[in-house]
């Protein structure tokens, strides 16, 4: 290129290569699987790989679980794969996919990865006291139900005097006493989750008594 009163041979240049290919190289365009709010141990997860010139695409997957390699296929023409999780952990899939003439090692790759739990998280906690009258340095107990979970733990909270207490570290004991020593509010708070939960808490309710 160069101006047309230019005196020079040419001002600039540029040179593009352009890769030619007998093939169409393969590109995973989506992975589907159902979408749900958590999988659990035993539920068959399949996925789908949707991809362009689909009959002359091979794909290869390779499953981990928390980082683990566990299994790896060679490359397939089938476009779906399933399995059913034995244990809780991160379940992660690598996808590579080529067309049957590249002589890559692969033209597209994407990961995905799924949660599986052992159980269902808890929901549903409630705090229930059988008085419903609350007398100065008379007892009060306080008991916990929730739903689903597995080994359920209970962590307790007072508030008194406007400040959070804890009074019960995580245990699997679902009741809690204490003695009112003033003429106050409390608030009874209690977090609730599943013994093997990396969460701080899956459910929590609380009471408030006068």
């Amino acid at each position: 290129v160069r101006d047309y009163y230019s005196s020079r041979e040419y001002d600039c240049h540029a040179i593009k290569n352009i890769d030619v290919f007998d093939y169409i190289p393969a590109n995973i365009d989506y992975i589907l699987y159902p979408i749900r709010e958590y999988y659990m141990v035993g539920d068959k997860v399949s996925i789908s790989i949707i991809t362009q010139d689909t009959k002359n695409i091979v794909v290869k997957y390779i499953m981990s679980i928390n980082e683990h390699k566990i299994e790896e296929t060679g490359f397939v023409s089938e476009k779906n794969y399933s399995f059913v999780p034995k244990c809780r952990g991160k379940y992660s899939i690598d996808i590579f996919a080529k067309n049957v003439k590249s002589t890559f090692e692969f033209d597209s790759k994407k990961h995905m990865s799924i949660e599986i739990r052992d159980a269902i998280p808890v929901t549903n906690t409630k705090i229930f006291c059988e008085k419903n009258k609350f007398i100065i340095n008379e007892p009060v107990t306080f008991y916990v139900r929730s739903e689903g979970g597995k080994d359920v733990l209970y962590e307790f909270y007072i508030m008194e005097k406007g400040d959070w207490i804890l009074t019960q570290s995580y245990s699997k004991k679902n009741n809690y006493t204490f003695v009112p020593f003033d003429n106050d509010e409390y608030k009874v708070m209690v977090l609730s989750k599943s013994q093997y939960s990396k969460d701080a808490y899956e459910d929590y309710d609380i009471f408030t008594i006068n």
